[in-house]
């Protein structure tokens, strides 16, 4: 057979590899797997750090009528790196099969989705195998005859196809089916292979508060000054709060009159910050540096243990002061829903503004299939800022908690 022809069956075998990957690990994007140029040495399959983390295979692939399985191993440890070498191979009308080292052949016998699918089948009975990673069970809320609730050993994504209940972890629905705390340690095994997400390395942003800063716990005399700490006093915001917060404003720079409100991660590193005017006839009157906000407002105050406040801006924030986290928008972003499931939440209060109705409920509806109570503060013409605290907590006390019932209607009632 000619060169060229070899080289196009090789191809054809490497590229049926990558759609079957692609196929089965559904959260990998195209970009993630990819085919070796022709002539190009090394690995016959290239793969993004966020496939290696499910595929931890380096892929020699062979469609050959005959073949020595032994050089094909040795060029595949020769490319593997610090990855598992195995040897994909086919001839002419045959199926494709792999071969590997049988000591590594044993660890994936042994890996965490094999364990998974014990835990699960320990609470919910013996399962039966579907396709793509999918195991079926008997649903436990609608006690259907058949095998309709399925859960994703991959993604970790559940769901009911009669009664259509559902979630997006395995965490959540053993929290709904009040598993013992035995098998919730052993749940926890498996956080880090949660991968119903993104998993590739993202450029951090880096975040620096204005050269301009200036904190208002350090008194001073200039007008400037005293203007700031007037605007806050007029949102009622005192010293206390000035100090827990560490707020500051600038007088002049790109937030010159600004009063800056800085929010912390959890090791009290610098992850947002807000400018707001104290001027009312200023032309701009907030303004956010150019960083994502998928970042967890205030991050460094917050009990994951007792219930969340959500809210849409920092002096909303401020005014609740107890448990609270400031979207600094209306929709709640990827890292606060992940960290919500991780720790594990019961009670979550939205405190959003009317004209953010929809997104609250869509937002309610996902926190409740993840099985977090929630109730939906009713306000009207006042945020929280405006109400004052107190006057938020009696809301909230005399607000009942959102059920199915509940959010159809509310649904109806706007669309």
């Amino acid at each position: 057979m000619l060169s060229r022809s070899r080289k196009a069956k090789g191809r054809v075998l490497q590229n049926k590899v990558r759609e079957v990957l692609l196929e089965n690990f559904e959260e990998l994007e195209p970009d993630d797997i990819k085919t070796a140029v022709m002539g190009e040495s090394g690995e016959d399959i290239h793969m993004s750090p966020a496939a290696r983390r499910l595929i931890p295979l380096s892929i020699e692939c062979k469609n050959q009528e005959s073949l020595n399985i032994w050089k094909s191993h040795e060029q595949a440890e020769e490319n593997c790196g610090d990855h598992t070498p195995c040897v994909v191979f086919k001839r002419n009308r045959s199926k494709t099969y792999i071969s590997l080292e049988f000591d590594k052949f044993i660890e994936i016998l042994k890996g965490n989705w094999l364990q998974l699918i014990n835990l699960l089948e320990s609470v919910m009975g013996i399962s039966k195998i579907l396709k793509k990673g999918e195991h079926a069970f008997y649903c436990p809320f609608c006690n259907h005859y058949k095998k309709k609730l399925q859960v994703n050993i991959l993604s970790q994504k559940w769901r009911c196809w009669v009664c259509d209940k559902k979630g997006g972890s395995v965490f959540s629905l053993f929290r709904l089916l009040n598993v013992s705390n035995d098998k919730m340690k052993k749940l926890d095994e498996f956080k880090n292979d949660y991968i119903g997400k993104k998993s590739y390395t993202q450029k951090k942003d880096v975040v620096q508060l204005p050269n301009e800063f200036k904190p208002l716990w350090k008194l001073s005399n200039t007008p400037e000054y005293k203007n700031a700490l007037h605007y806050l006093k007029g949102r009622t915001i005192d010293i206390i709060d000035i100090r827990r917060y560490n707020i500051g404003y600038c007088e002049n720079g790109d937030y010159g009159g600004m009063i800056i409100i800085p929010s912390y991660d959890l090791y009290g590193t610098l992850n947002f910050f807000t400018g707001r005017s104290y001027y009312k006839d200023s032309y701009m009157k907030h303004k956010n540096p150019p960083v994502t906000k998928d970042i967890i407002g205030f991050e460094n105050m917050i009990n994951w243990k007792i219930p969340i406040t959500i809210v849409e801006g920092a002096f909303d924030a401020i005014t609740v002061r107890r448990n609270c986290i400031p979207l600094y928008g209306k929709v709640i972003m990827n890292n606060l829903k992940k960290m919500i499931l991780q720790k594990g939440v019961k009670k979550i209060n939205l405190a959003l503004d009317p004209d953010a109705i929809k997104n609250t409920l869509q937002t309610a509806e996902y926190l409740m299939n993840e099985g977090v109570e929630v109730v939906v503060v009713p306000l009207e013409e006042k945020d929280p800022n405006d109400m004052g605290r107190n006057d938020f907590y009696n809301l909230v006390r005399n607000t009942n908690q959102l059920d199915l019932s509940s959010l159809v209607k509310l649904k109806f009632s706007i669309w």
